[in-house]
Formats: C-alpha cells, sequence, structure tokens
C-alpha cells in the first residue's frame, strides 16, 4: 500500500550530507561536504503537490525553525480516497475477487491504516515545499503534532527543524594580520645541512670507553613491573641518545659502566586497573651493556650528497633545501594568515551550529582517524570501547570544520566564485606532485570515480583561500626557525 514518506525520511537526507563531513577522498579535502545540499534525484513523472498555507516559522537557538502549517480539509478528503481506491484494487478480502471488496468494508477495514497514511502523506508533502520554499536544508524534525481529523475543518501541523545553517557572510573586505616568520638565508641551510649530517651518522664501538652523555649505547633491555610482569623487552637495541631515551634513575646507574656491565634500576611508576586498584608502584629496568658506541659524521661532501638522495653535488643538496625551506615558509605563513583571517570572520559571522552536524561531523571525523591509525597496523580493541569518548574529543575540531565549510561556500555563492577549467588542471598537477604520478592518472582515476564534478565543486573552498588572501594586509614578524625539514628527495 502507498504511503506517506515517513517522519524520518527528510532528516535522512539532510543527515547523509551531514554524515559526509568527515569522510575524505583521496584527492578532495575532508571537510568539502560539510552542509553542501544532495544533488536531487531526476524524477521522470510530475510530483503531486499539496495545497498548504505556512502560518508560522520561528527561528531560534540551535538553528532550530519552529513551523505550523494548515492544509484544507479538501487535501485530505481527496487523499483517503486515492488510498482507498488503491487498496481496493490490491488487497484480497476473503470472499472476493480483487478489486471486487465493497468500499464501504475497505474504509471500515483499513479506516486507521488509511488515516494514518494520508496525515504522513500531507505533513510530508507539505514540509518538503516549505522546505524547498525557504531554503532549509533539513537534519531532524522533532515533536511533531498532528491534527485531529474532523470533516469539513481544515487541518494545522507543528512540528520543529534543526536545519543547516545559511548566512549573509559580511566582514571580509579587508583584514590586518601579524604572522610569524623565518629568515631563510645561508645560515638556516647549513644548519638543515647539519641536521642531515646527524640523521645519517653511524655508530663505532669506543673501545674501553666508559659510557657517558653524548656517546651511544647498544644494550639488551627488559622492563618488568614489581609484580615481574614483562612491560618490555628488546635484544641488541641501540640507543643513540640513551639520555633522552631512558628515565634519569637509569641514566645515573648507566654513568661510567663499560661493556659487559649489567644495571639495574628501580623507576617510581604507580599503575592502576581500570577500577582504580593500584597494581603496581614502579618498573625495573634491567639492562646489559653490549657496547659503548661513538657517533662518527659523514663527511661534507658531493658524496654525502650523493648518498642521501638524487643529488650529484653538494652545492645541488644546498639549492633543493633552500628552495624547501622556502616552499615551507610560504605554506606556514599562509596558513598563519588563514587561520587568524578565518578566526575574525567567525566572530563577525555568528551561527547556531546544528547538534545533529555537530555529532555526526564529530563522529564521521572519529571513524577517520581511527581507521588512518588501523592501517598504520596501531591495536585500536581499547580505543574502539571508549568510541564516545573519542567523539567528544573530535567536537572541537568538527566545529570548526563545519563553520569553515559553511562560511566559505557562503562566501563563494555571494561572490560567484566556482573553479575553471584552468583552475582544475593546476589542482590535478598539484595533486600528481604529491602523489608523485602523472596528472593524466590523476585524472583517469577521478572519472573512474565519477568524482570529478566533486573535485570542480571542492576547488571553490581553496579559491576562497586565495580571493581573502588578495584582502589581507598581512605583516610578518620575524622568529627563530625550529627546523623539521625531510630529508630533501623523500629519502
Amino acid at each position: 500500500m502507498p504511503s506517506a514518506p515517513p517522519d524520518g525520511d527528510m532528516a535522512a537526507a539532510g543527515a547523509e550530507a551531514a554524515s559526509a563531513a568527515a569522510v575524505s577522498t583521496e584527492v578532495a579535502e575532508p571537510a568539502a561536504a560539510v552542509g553542501v545540499e544532495a544533488e536531487p534525484a531526476k524524477t521522470e513523472e510530475k510530483k503531486e503537490l499539496v495545497a498548504y498555507e505556512l502560518l508560522d516559522a520561528t527561528s531560534r537557538a540551535g538553528s532550530i525553525v519552529d513551523v505550523k502549517f494548515k492544509v484544507p480539509y479538501a487535501e485530505y478528503d481527496r487523499k483517503t480516497q486515492d488510498f482507498y481506491k488503491e487498496l481496493r484494487q490490491t488487497v484480497i478480502i476473503e470472499g472476493f475477487r480483487r478489486g471486487k471488496a465493497p468500499l464501504k468494508l475497505i474504509q471500515n477495514r483499513y479506516h486507521k491504516e488509511v488515516k494514518q497514511d494520508t496525515l504522513d502523506f500531507l505533513f510530508g508533502n507539505s514540509l518538503e515545499q516549505i522546505a524547498a520554499d525557504k531554503g532549509y536544508g533539513v537534519l531532524r524534525q522533532f515533536d511533531r503534532v498532528d491534527p485531529e481529523v474532523a470533516e469539513g475543518q481544515d487541518m494545522v501541523f507543528a512540528v520543529s527543524l534543526e536545519i543547516r545553517p545559511k548566512i549573509e557572510p559580511t566582514g571580509y573586505d579587508s583584514f590586518d594580520l601579524t604572522v610569524d616568520a623565518h629568515e631563510i638565508n645561508e645560515a638556516t641551510v647549513e644548519a638543515e645541512i647539519e641536521k642531515q649530517r646527524l640523521r645519517h651518522a653511524t655508530h663505532q664501538t669506543a673501545e674501553l670507553s666508559a659510557w657517558q652523555e653524548g656517546l651511544a649505547l647498544s644494550v639488551d633491555l627488559r622492563v618488568t613491573d614489581d609484580k615481574n610482569a614483562e612491560l618490555d623487552e628488546r635484544k641488541d637495541l641501540l640507543l643513540r641518545h640513551p639520555e633522552d631515551a631512558l628515565p634519569e634513575p637509569v641514566i645515573e646507574q648507566l654513568r661510567g659502566r663499560r661493556a659487559g656491565e649489567m644495571v639495574v634500576a628501580r623507576v617510581p611508576n604507580e599503575r592502576k586497573s581500570v577500577g582504580g586498584v593500584v597494581v603496581s608502584q614502579e618498573d625495573i629496568y634491567t639492562i646489559k651493556i653490549l657496547e659503548v658506541k661513538r657517533e662518527v659524521l659523514p663527511e661534507l661532501n658531493d658524496a654525502f650528497a650523493q648518498d642521501i638522495g638524487s643529488f650529484k653535488t653538494l652545492q645541488e643538496l644546498r639549492d633543493r633545501i633552500r628552495k624547501e625551506l622556502d616552499a615551507r615558509e610560504e605554506r606556514q605563513v599562509r596558513e598563519q594568515a588563514l587561520d587568524k583571517m578565518y578566526g575574525l570572520l567567525f566572530d563577525r559571522n555568528p551561527f547556531d551550529i546544528p547538534p545533529t552536524l555537530l555529532n555526526e561531523t564529530a563522529r564521521d571525523l572519529t571513524r577517520e582517524r581511527l581507521e588512518r591509525l588501523r592501517r598504520l597496523g596501531v591495536g585500536l580493541d581499547v580505543l574502539e570501547e571508549h568510541v564516545e569518548d573519542l567523539v567528544s574529543r573530535n567536537v572541537g575540531d568538527a566545529e570548526r570544520m563545519i563553520r569553515l565549510v559553511i562560511l566559505k561556500g557562503a562566501i563563494a555563492e555571494k561572490e560567484k566564485i566556482a573553479a575553471t577549467d584552468e583552475d582544475v588542471e593546476r589542482a590535478i598537477a598539484r595533486q600528481a606532485e604529491v602523489e608523485d604520478r602523472r596528472p593524466l592518472a590523476i585524472r583517469a582515476r577521478l572519472e573512474a570515480q565519477k568524482a570529478m564534478e566533486r573535485f570542480r565543486d571542492d576547488l571553490k573552498y581553496d579559491l576562497v583561500d586565495d580571493f581573502l588572501l588578495k584582502r589581507a594586509n598581512i605583516s610578518k614578524q620575524m622568529v627563530m626557525m625550529e627546523s623539521k625539514l625531510a630529508t630533501p628527495g623523500g629519502q
């Protein structure tokens, strides 16, 4: 029997869009789907529309709208008759051939079901029209109130809607921003070269040397708790900087010791069970020193450059490091500027985030981050027992993500910002460089996944960034650099 969309159908469409908020594709930004209306399904026949009158639509905190609307009794009468006719043609009643049961018998037997189906249809059809007319992206319906049905009397429905925020962005004409910046000079490059030497250092046995800070150690390590439960055991472990890797009580025992000696150190470390019961009060480190080693740095020459990457000369390595430092500095300045700029825009464009959208986005972020850990081989049994705690920790990131996407989308719509074919080609080229693949392969993948239009649409968020940065007056405040540059050439 045909029936109207149930009370949650419109919410399902909104929740589905919200659920996409934190789910990233291989080539698109994770946040890009938040707040974006789902593409309407294609229909081949004209949709039946119910006549209605909107009586009230009052907005309140939390992106909630209280809606009240009236439907003429004639619509109810017409739709019930349609349902009864359909029933008469489809149901089988004992003693009658299909389609031949008396209409009065059908009405008596299915009165309650037809009444509810008719109210559901009138409610859902009218609300769908209201949402389209008002531009509501409905995430959830609640507190629905249906009217009592009385012959000849118009019916008044009421419902509360949680909707996706829709804003009119303001306050983005200009920005005065101050960001931290670093001077990239020859000294900076040489400091990076030295870090590469340290990373590629070798260790030689320091014969007859007693261990002290600055020397490395090769050891057999065993750690237990005070109940002799094993916590860690590793053989022939190289500790490049033991003073950074081991607790201070262990370091005190190691100072002045030589190869072949054994040390035992007790380290206070109270452990509790899930129920809060103390199960151990200290860890016991048992270390056998196999060798004391001295760090040997490679010579700084062309051979060194060839060993650590696809470089022919030391100067070529220096040039690559300089280029990467400049590129990283440019990215960091841009990211700082955007972060501060959107912070200002959030203050200038406040809006409520619907709880449903916030919760769904936080859950999607949690699922995505757990999946990343799983791919890295991290055991997640314990984490997955505390999913709700993890979700609550991701609420802050989810809120910022939602605000960014809704605000950027609103600016893109207001300023008519959209990606051109040239923008798409540049973005594909950038993605190909990141993945070290040919642009043609990236395009083929997008087309195979039917993701090209999504990719194009997501580019508008980057274009909004560019659009806003052109309106920013950025002052640089020079600070000391802390370098974390990866090995040039991807080694």
